[in-house]
């Protein structure tokens, strides 16, 4: 089920330049409008100058991780920004921490682009009730 493109924006945030081209495509393909940035620095400027509809963070980077660019989204004014965390991370720790920090999702690298698309159509899709439920019972 393809859900219509609503034409919102999605910043995809790994310092993986290649990942993130590929995450970045899937997306756009269903009408959106992805901004890519290499790190937390990066995202967190996007977000301040440009009306963000969701973020898809990596967890491990450099210069700020994803829980930290997370929690200074939360304190910086974007308290209720839907965040996928999208990392190669798979331990309990790594999962609590996230969702403790905010995140909305946690998905780990490799994934289907049809698993990211449903989270992705879930948490910022322009979908009817039923449709959510049918989303909802494949996450």
């Amino acid at each position: 089920m393809a859900a219509a493109p609503t034409g919102k924006t999605v910043v995809v945030t790994d310092d993986t330049a290649d990942l993130r081209a590929v995450t970045a495509a899937i997306i756009a393909q269903r009408g959106h409008k992805v901004l890519e940035a290499d790190g937390g620095r990066q995202t967190l400027e996007y977000c301040k100058a440009e009306r963000v509809d969701l973020l898809v963070l990596d967890l491990m980077m450099p210069e700020m991780s994803g829980i930290e660019t997370i929690e200074k989204l939360r304190e910086g004014g974007f308290p209720t920004l839907p965040v996928i965390m999208l990392t190669a991370l798979d331990s309990d720790e790594d999962l609590v921490a996230a969702y403790a920090a905010g995140a909305d999702y946690y998905l780990t690298k490799p994934f289907r682009a049809a698993q990211l698309m449903n989270i992705v159509d879930f948490l910022i899709g322009e979908l009817s009730a039923e449709q959510r439920a049918e989303l909802e019972a494949k996450l």
